[in-house]
């Protein structure tokens, strides 16, 4: 989900365990404080996050299109990467200290009881639970009572319609491959539901997950398939849908 962050990566066997010992440094406390107190090692990460900003491909223009017909009072509206200017050039103006504020959300965030560690291998619990012992000492020490409050979001666009965006994009590279790229907000009022009942009750996450199967599949009754006997998309259509959440 939104509110959640991902780190994965694959490693052969023969260095596995140095893989893990490796990856665990980098969230021990200490380490990340030196890290948010070290301008050389800030500068050259913020560059690196700066260099890697997309705004030139079709799939960018459509996103940050329809970022920019957002609300902006609606968090989807803000800049969700980083940037020189957003990171280095405004908060040196209003006097904020970058480094602070990283270490301050690792703490505030980061926590053990918040984590989760999943690991497979080829070899036998008892190994895997030595290999990721280094684990038990990372992540933040702050002892806080800190608990997510309850997320509520304005309605995300302005006009009542269901569909909201719909853009043809055309490539440079691409001339006579045409892109349409649809774009529409799933309604999604379910906090009272889970405050009040106890049964199952369909979150965004669930509905993602079905759409993406919908628009995924490429089997013969599949939408896919539909569209083709239509002739409205060509064979060996990479499109994969974007699903984003507040």
């Amino acid at each position: 989900g939104a509110g959640s962050v991902n780190f994965e990566f694959n490693a052969d066997f023969e260095s596995f365990q140095d893989a893990l010992q490796r990856f665990a440094c980098l969230f021990l406390q200490g380490s990340v404080e030196s890290v948010c107190q070290d301008e050389t090692i800030l500068k050259r990460e913020i560059r690196r996050v700066d260099s890697e900003l997309d705004f030139g491909s079709d799939a960018s223009k459509a996103f940050y299109l329809l970022k920019h017909l957002t609300r902006s009072e609606h968090p989807f509206s803000r800049f969700s990467a980083g940037s020189l200017e957003t990171l280095e050039k405004k908060p040196k103006e209003d006097g904020i200290d970058v480094g602070k504020r990283l270490f301050d959300f690792f703490k505030k965030y980061y926590l053990p009881e918040k984590a989760v560690l999943v690991v497979v291998g080829s070899v036998d619990l008892a190994t895997l639970q030595r290999w990721v012992a280094p684990f038990a000492s990372t992540l933040s020490k702050e002892k806080t009572s800190f608990i997510r409050p309850p997320q509520t979001f304005p309605e995300p666009f302005r006009s009542r319609t269901r569909l909201t965006q719909y853009v043809l994009l055309r490539s440079p590279k691409n001339d006579d491959i045409p892109k349409l790229s649809l774009e529409w907000p799933l309604d999604l009022e379910y906090n009272d539901a889970l405050k009040s009942s106890s049964s199952n009750v369909i979150t965004a996450s669930a509905v993602g997950f079905v759409l993406s199967q919908i628009l995924g599949r490429r089997g013969p009754t599949s939408l896919y398939r539909f569209l083709r006997q239509k002739n409205w998309n060509y064979e060996g259509l990479q499109g994969l849908p974007r699903i984003s959440f507040p």
